[in-house]
């Protein structure tokens, strides 16, 4: 491993499609002391003319889809096993009307489209298309919309978000978060290295929501009396489906490096849960 006075930095690789970064945010600085990426300055594509190279057996195996290690298995089989069913409401956000039955939350994602026609009432199906837009664990109920695109109530939804358990890689909180005048009160980190006294700033990163390509602007705003650990994100693009659980993962702003991650936290789906129980009362 490397000596413990050194800061270890994890980058995205080359390879837009391929990096694992969006896997491994949540690394401490002890862990990426002791690890090696032997691939990482190389593209999937240089790796396999080296395999080629060197006739190594898997040379033209096909690259894996989704969960690889299902196999064959389709992955709602997998669900059904493990989890199996507990049937709920399927709700119309707008209306709170009962637009279908659904075989268990953990069938669904935020953002879903695809599939959702055959857990709606045949007379609802030519309304759509439906889109799930959010989960209510306290009602077991999908709330879909039909208007998922149109409607401005979803504009906030889809771009602002609360983050919690944040992980910053470097073992405190970036300096660029820190309001200017505290950087040299050297008294205000705990034991830990996180800071427990200083105030923050909001400050621009690019983030991903979910592993792959696509990377967006957001700004980060830490919460005032809190230990650089919980805050805000607003994106600068509206994303497909924000979902409590999900992993909010940071890099400095057209760099390389990732500096962090949180959690998307439970309350993303408090206004949509209010909303379709008022409706439901009022109607």
């Amino acid at each position: 491993g490397r000596p413990p006075s050194v800061t270890m930095k994890l980058l995205r690789a080359p390879d837009p499609v391929k990096d694992q970064s969006y896997f491994l945010s949540a690394l401490t600085q002890p862990q990426l002391r002791r690890l090696l990426f032997p691939l990482g300055d190389y593209r999937k594509s240089e790796v396999r003319r080296l395999a080629a190279d060197f006739r190594l057996p898997n040379r033209d195996r096909p690259d894996s889809q989704g969960l690889c290690f299902l196999g064959k298995v389709k992955f709602d089989e997998f669900l059904s096993a493990y989890l199996g069913t507990d049937p709920g409401d399927v709700v119309d956000h707008a209306t709170g009307r009962t637009v279908g039955r659904h075989r268990g939350l953990w069938y669904h994602t935020v953002g879903q489209r695809k599939g959702m026609g055959k857990y709606l009432d045949p007379k609802e199906t030519a309304r759509g298309p439906w889109y799930v837009v959010a989960k209510d664990p306290e009602r077991n109920a999908v709330v879909v919309s039909n208007r998922y695109n149109e409607e401005r109530a979803f504009e906030r939804a889809r771009t602002d978000f609360r983050v919690e358990d944040i992980t910053w890689i470097g073992g405190k909180v970036p300096e660029r978060l820190l309001r200017s005048s505290s950087l040299d009160d050297d008294n205000d980190d705990d034991n830990d290295g996180v800071i427990s006294k200083r105030r923050f700033v909001p400050a621009r990163f690019e983030t991903k929501i979910r592993h792959g390509p696509t990377i967006v602007g957001c700004e980060l705003t830490l919460d005032e009396d809190g230990n650089g650990t919980e805050g805000d994100v607003s994106l600068d693009e509206r994303d497909k489906g924000l979902a409590p659980g999900q992993f909010c993962v940071l890099y400095d702003p057209g760099g390389n490096e990732c500096v962090g991650s949180g959690i998307i936290g439970e309350r993303h789906w408090d206004g949509f849960r209010i909303d379709a129980d008022n409706v439901g009362e009022d109607g």
